[in-house]
């Protein structure tokens, strides 16, 4: 496994800790005050030299001591981080008594554990009772669904100049490493909710699934866009939800293709049907297609072959495919899997294909079928299906290199 900047041996609340602090230490300030926003506070002029941050350092690990304070002239924060067990009712009792004590107007008890659930409810309601009696605003955020999506989503908004891209995106590989990541998976149910040419859609129910994968898809989208990004493949992320051609059918995807181009070039998608998930390379040259077929041809496909076998070493579950964009579903394709079966001669009828109709789209699909068992594994899992997409990614980008060039 490849170590990062924050890479540790094993889980040390100390160390998840420090690393998220050294984030908003070493960042530039506005990260911090969207991270303040987040918990309420905000209209806010902070720069660097306005806020003071203050770890606990190891000398027993004393419960009376929070794990880190955050604090300027104008707020303080008391921050105690629980990786694993339960957030303990009197260490944070503790801290709101030392926050009691404290002139800033604005005080938080900051509270973040793994999950929801490892601080009991009555505790929560007990302890904000207390804060709101002593002046101090007591919040509770778990790393899975509040802290890990902060992450995600400012990694993804920074820009490659500043240092909080670097600092976020080391953040969120590590927080991975740990398992503080979680990525969400789509369900069967997820899947068999979509559209299928048998069984259109109803525009209110259409809303109401849209609504319920919007969250998922946002999050494959965040994650997957820093990986294109690094291999200086198309990155811009956009989530669609309207007819996918050439299936003809109206479901969720997600296209990233490069800044300042669109659709009819070339790009990648992650396409959600009802009985799959399908990751596409669309290989779609514009005006220079004759350029593209000229220069396949030239070579007798050799340089194309020799791309498409070195993806079947890998995996055998890539089919080549064109889509002619006449008549029905059923006859407008001609494919071909890319396994060993796979000859050259195969390959230039596939190419003939693509050269003769003039519609015609050549797309590079491997699908996650429900119907698989190991397939579904990566399905309901997301870390294995971002996993799998990522390799796929890697994979794909000598073909994706050679046919851009004709874009």
């Amino acid at each position: 496994m490849a170590k990062t900047l924050f890479s540790c041996s094993h889980l040390e609340e100390d160390n998840v800790t420090k690393s998220l602090i050294d984030i908003f230490k070493y960042s530039e300030s506005y990260l911090l005050r969207r991270f303040l926003k987040k918990l309420g506070i905000s209209n806010l002029r902070i720069t660097k030299g306005d806020v003071d941050y203050i770890l606990r350092e190891k000398t027993g690990g004393s419960t009376t001591i929070p794990d880190a304070w955050i604090q300027s002239d104008k707020f303080v924060i008391c921050f105690e981080n629980k990786i694993s067990g339960k957030m303990d009712y009197i260490q944070m009792l503790n801290h709101l008594m030392q926050l009691k004590e404290k002139h800033q107007r604005t005080k938080i008890l900051l509270g973040v554990t793994k999950h929801k659930n490892d601080v009991s409810i009555s505790d929560v309601k007990k302890l904000k009772k207390h804060a709101k009696k002593w002046g101090v605003k007591a919040i509770f955020l778990s790393w899975y669904d509040d802290i890990t999506r902060f992450i995600l989503r400012e990694s993804t908004k920074a820009s490659k100049t500043e240092k909080a891209y670097f600092l976020l995106n080391e953040f969120r590989d590590y927080l991975r490493e740990l398992n503080l990541l979680k990525i969400e998976g789509f369900s069967k149910k997820d899947l068999e909710s979509l559209n299928n040419k048998k069984h259109p859609l109803k525009e209110k129910r259409k809303k109401l699934i849209i609504q319920n994968l919007k969250p998922k898809l946002k999050q494959f989208r965040d994650m997957l866009i820093p990986v294109f990004d690094g291999y200086g493949l198309p990155s811009k992320g956009k989530i669609n939800y309207d007819l996918y051609q050439p299936y003809n059918a109206q479901v969720p995807w997600i296209r990233f293709c490069q800044k300042n181009e669109n659709a009819s070039v070339i790009h990648y998608s992650l396409v959600l049907f009802y009985n799959s998930i399908t990751f596409i390379l669309h290989l779609r040259p514009g005006n220079n297609k004759k350029h593209l077929i000229k220069n396949i041809e030239q070579d007798n496909c050799k340089k194309l072959y020799n791309l498409l076998i070195d993806i079947s070493k890998n995996t055998k579950n890539y089919t080549i495919i064109v889509y002619t964009g006449e008549g029905n579903e059923d006859d407008n394709k001609v494919y071909q899997q890319i396994d060993d079966t796979l000859t050259k001669e195969k390959l230039r009828t596939i190419i003939s294909f693509f050269k003769n109709y003039e519609d015609s789209k050549l797309n590079i699909e491997r699908s996650f079928d429900i119907g698989g068992t190991q397939d579904q594994k990566i399905i309901w899992d997301g870390n294995k299906l971002l996993k799998k997409v990522t390799e796929d990614i890697v994979l794909l980008k000598p073909l994706f290199e050679y046919m851009y060039k004709f874009r």
